[in-house]
């Protein structure tokens, strides 16, 4: 196999009449190389009110709930689910990355399809719940919550809240009731209100000539999720400057599934 990083290096010391620096070279090579396996995520919220949504996360995140702190017997799940992920058996174990080396996967697999993966996070306290189902669904998504809510110190806690984005598994009113009935001191904070969401008015095709890469989409105001603020030009018409605490912690998120 050819090392394809050695010979672009051996390249470009050639052009340069062997004048540079290996040292030079690589720097070049470590600044100016494009590396297709990176890609920054951005997103074009739709909703007029997405601050005010996302920022019942963030001040849960930040144990933070109607204004007032959490207490200590008050617990934050993060939720979600994972569809589609290819089921593949190997011979041989894979070997993870040491210094001086690259890990090691067997080229050669076997097909087992598709598994689902779930995961409740505890924001605070790093606790971990990720069981692995044949699909997602409202029986699968109630197997994650019964298996958090009747072990310590769920169980006996004030309150736990899920935070959870508006997938099938969880959206709608029933499932907030559903979960409640199930566990009283358990909360389903969803990324929309139901009532809102359904009565809410369709997207706009977007004018001719406007992004045209892009799907048709409401006019938004644009998020770079990685420059993690505001783009400049759209900073002062941010619908969240009118709470300049949540814009704050706004400003910091990632947005990879809005909660």
């Amino acid at each position: 196999m050819v090392d394809g990083t050695r010979w672009l290096h051996a390249r470009v010391h050639h052009c340069h009449g062997g004048l540079r620096a290996p040292s030079t070279i690589w720097r070049w090579l470590h600044e100016d190389a494009i590396k297709p396996w990176q890609a920054r995520s951005w997103i074009f919220p739709r909703d007029p009110d997405f601050a005010t949504k996302a920022g019942r996360a963030l001040d849960l995140y930040a144990r933070v709930f109607d204004g007032k702190r959490l207490r200590p017997d008050e617990y934050v799940i993060s939720a979600d689910e994972k569809t589609q992920l290819q089921a593949l058996g190997r011979h041989h174990d894979t070997v993870a990355p040491a210094p001086g080396r690259p890990g090691l996967v067997e080229f050669d697999y076997l097909r087992g399809g598709t598994l689902a993966y779930l995961a409740a996070w505890d924001v605070h306290h790093a606790n971990l719940f990720d069981p692995v189902e044949q699909t997602t669904g409202i029986v699968p998504f109630g197997r994650l919550v019964d298996q958090v809510m009747k072990v310590e110190p769920y169980r006996s806690a004030r309150t736990v809240y899920w935070v959870v984005d508006n997938g099938s598994s969880h959206a709608g009113r029933t499932s907030i009731k559903r979960i409640a009935n199930a566990y009283p001191n358990a909360r389903l904070i969803q990324s929309a209100d139901p009532e809102r969401l359904r009565h809410a008015p369709r997207a706009r095709p977007a004018p001719d000539g406007l992004r045209p890469a892009l799907p048709q989409h409401r006019p938004t105001i644009p998020v770079d999720v990685h420059a993690r603020q505001a783009r400049p030009r759209d900073r002062e018409n941010h619908p969240s400057r009118a709470t300049p605490a949540r814009a704050r912690r706004l400003s910091r998120i990632t947005y990879g599934h809005v909660h």
